[in-house]
């Protein structure tokens, strides 16, 4: 655990919403508009401290693409003496691998109305020339305070892929950089390939997998494995480890998990239009 912030850059620290290795998130107030926010830091001390800096700048040089209701809004980042920091919308509510370990009803019951807000706000950042490349439940926020409101987070890792890599990106990383979570990769991404939407598309289809299933596709440990089983092994049918599962939702997540790219949805303006309506599970 890291050091605890009572205060950072005029925000007054009031909780601690994840500490990690190489990152702390807090709850915080604005000292004068007293608006509640989302701080995420990284301490000088922390692993590549001056990578993990790169990462939350290039998160707020992203934000003017990413205005959507289902993204995580980002307001500010700064640098201290002794740490660096973004300044986030306040999200209260889990994540989606919290939701589904707890079992929570709130995801049975709205699960269909999550998935669509998760390609929404995807979607979204398609339309603007970016990959998330971290495509995960980790990174997807549930909130039930008003209704039920969905945020992506996370984009630190997010590439461009609609026009020429700005200079300022390509000073800092490579487009044959891996990065991102492998149980999620698409089989592109892990060979450092070029990306385009469609890698999101392969790892949405993974998470969609799991939360029918219970289980990701591939349960390989071993790193090299999972990476192989990605670009070689064909996924057990989705059906088979959720007997309940609506035929239709299955062949579309089916249909996400294809190796070849060309042969998965084209983009997510097509997976929205196959998802309205339908239900992920048969209906009696």
């Amino acid at each position: 655990m890291g050091v605890i912030q009572s205060s950072i850059a005029g925000y007054e620290i009031t909780g601690v919403i994840m500490d990690g290795k190489n990152s702390t998130v807090y709850a915080a107030t604005d000292y004068q508009t007293r608006w509640e926010v989302a701080i995420k830091t990284v301490s000088r001390n922390a692993p590549k401290f001056k990578l993990r800096t790169q990462q939350l700048r290039w998160e707020w040089k992203l934000k003017d693409r990413l205005q959507h209701p289902n993204i995580v809004k980002v307001f500010k980042f700064g640098r201290t003496r002794t740490l660096s920091y973004l300044v986030m919308e306040l999200v209260r509510g889990p994540n989606l691998r919290g939701l589904m370990r707890s079992k929570d009803p709130v995801l049975k019951e709205h699960l269909e109305e999550i998935i669509l807000q998760i390609v929404a706000g995807l979607a979204h950042a398609h339309h603007n020339g970016i990959v998330n490349r971290d495509v995960k439940p980790e990174n997807v926020l549930v909130s039930t305070a008003s209704g039920i409101e969905v945020k992506v987070i996370d984009f630190a890792i997010a590439v461009l892929y609609s026009q020429a890599w700005t200079q300022w990106f390509r000073r800092f990383f490579t487009t044959r950089q891996v990065r991102g979570t492998k149980t999620y990769m698409s089989p592109e991404q892990a060979q450092g390939h070029s990306l385009d939407p469609r890698s999101d598309i392969y790892s949405l289809g993974i998470m969609l997998y799991e939360l029918v299933a219970g289980r990701p596709p591939f349960l390989q440990i071993d790193a090299a494995e999972l990476i192989k089983a990605h670009v070689s092994q064909e996924p057990i049918p989705l059906g088979r480890l959720a007997a309940n599962v609506n035929p239709a939702f299955e062949e579309l997540v089916m249909m996400m998990l294809r190796k070849n790219r060309d042969l998965r949805p084209p983009d997510l303006n097509y997976v929205q239009k196959q998802l309205h309506g339908l239900s992920v599970f048969r209906t009696a």
